[in-house]
């Protein structure tokens, strides 16, 4: 029995009149849904429960749209969800067999989630709206769709598992991608990349055009989810260009999941292109040169890997922001972050391997590129010296120092002005 509440929610309501509504894809295959009231404000200090129900064999998706729910603590440049959402919230959960979830993401804010649909094996998607004693806005609208299940890799993907690198792209590249077929709610593709043990993925965008303003109005029509970790919610994607330190993610460990939802409206964009390497670094290609641009971040990835870990008193930062300064690519600048970001090292002490611990400082001794790197570190140190008045003359030329990759000698007529 499909009806409307008092709180004016199409759905099955629970017998005890609290805001728990459920979908089930034997009573009805698509259907909409709402907040409390709308499209009014919902009420404060109430928490809704939407829970819909697929046939073994089904997945359900979920696309919304409309969407604004409370947040004082709104992110100025990617949008709100995560964390900054802490006044009101929506949250959608994977619903499993056994009683567990797992959180697609929370929203707030005017960042509408992207399509949603729900895992393999799961059995339907939760929705959970939850509001505090505060402010309250005129929350969502959304549609649901109950479709036969499709294959784990989606319409398009795969898996990735068996390579050291390569590249992804959105159907039709570099053309804009298209919609769903004919009657189908969604069109999703599911890549998973994989690479050894003790080893992580890079993933690197090197164009990105997929229709959403994360500022404006989120994702609701087509979106880009990376699961990065093993346990935590996946980062998600939208907008005519990312910024740019949304333009590289490294996974905790040797595993990570990409998909590309896009709903029933076919997209204006030629959406993206990756790149991933091994870290080891494995970097996904995106790129019509992405053949050529992997080969040459790998010569600099072998030689840099060292690079920023030489003498014990570099630090990344410096180094990485003496390069900025001196005018090197920001794009050979991100890859090197990337890499270092969370760099470790362990020693056999004894035969017996210590525990991993994180390197922070230093370029790697005997290594063609940490010469460079370091003196690029000095240059800016030099610049901010005063030796203009010191030093000596020799053959009427005024010589303060001589450097010669991590070698320096200073000139100075007296002790003083070498302290």
């Amino acid at each position: 029995m499909v009806f409307s509440s008092e709180y004016r929610i199409p759905g099955t309501a629970a017998p005890d009149g609290s805001c728990a509504f459920t979908y089930r894809s034997t009573s009805r295959k698509r259907g909409e849904f709402n907040s409390p009231r709308y499209p009014s404000n919902y009420p404060s200090t109430t928490n809704c429960t939407y829970l819909f129900l697929a046939t073994p064999n089904e997945q359900v998706n979920i696309v919304f749209d409309h969407f604004k729910v409370r947040a004082d603590t709104a992110n100025a440049t990617f949008g709100s969800y995560g964390a900054y959402c802490q006044e009101d919230w929506l949250e959608v959960y994977n619903v499993y067999k056994d009683g567990t979830e797992r959180q697609v993401g929370r929203y707030c804010g005017v960042t509408a989630p992207g399509p949603v649909e729900s895992n393999r094996g799961a059995i339907g998607l939760k929705v959970l709206l939850h509001s505090d004693g505060e402010g309250v806005f005129s929350g969502f609208k959304a549609r649901y769709t109950f479709e036969i299940a499709k294959s784990i890799f989606g319409d398009c993907g795969s898996n990735l598992s068996s390579q050291e690198s390569g590249v992804i792209s959105s159907p039709n590249w570099p053309s804009n991608y298209d919609g769903p077929q004919r009657g189908l709610a969604s069109k999703t593709c599911n890549w998973f990349v994989g690479v050894r043990p003790r080893h992580k993925i890079l993933l690197n965008f090197e164009y990105f055009a997929v229709e959403g303003e994360p500022l404006a109005r989120g994702c609701p029509a087509a979106v880009v989810r990376i699961w990065h970790t093993t346990d935590g919610p996946p980062l998600e994607l939208c907008g005519e260009k990312l910024p740019l330190d949304r333009s590289q993610f490294t996974s905790d460990g040797n595993t990570m999941r990409i998909r590309c939802t896009s709903e029933d409206v076919p997209g204006s964009f030629p959406a993206q292109r990756t790149s991933w390497i091994s870290q080891g670094i494995q970097h996904y290609g995106s790129h019509p040169h992405a053949a050529r641009n992997y080969q040459q971040n790998e010569r600099i990835r072998d030689a840099t890997s060292t690079l920023l870990r030489g003498s014990t008193f570099v630090s990344t930062s410096s180094t990485l922001e003496a390069l900025g300064k001196q005018g090197i690519d920001t794009k050979y600048i991100q890859l090197l972050r990337s890499i270092y970001k969370d760099a470790t090292a362990s020693v056999m002490l004894h035969e017996k391997e210590t525990e991993e611990f994180r390197i922070e400082k230093g370029v790697r001794q005997g290594d063609c590129l940490s010469p460079i790197l370091f003196t690029a570190v000095l240059v800016e140190v030099f610049k901010t010296s005063d030796w203009e008045e010191r030093g000596l003359q020799i053959n009427g030329e005024h010589i303060s120092h001589l450097r010669f990759a991590d070698d320096i000698v200073l000139f100075a007529t007296n002790g003083e002005d070498l302290a």
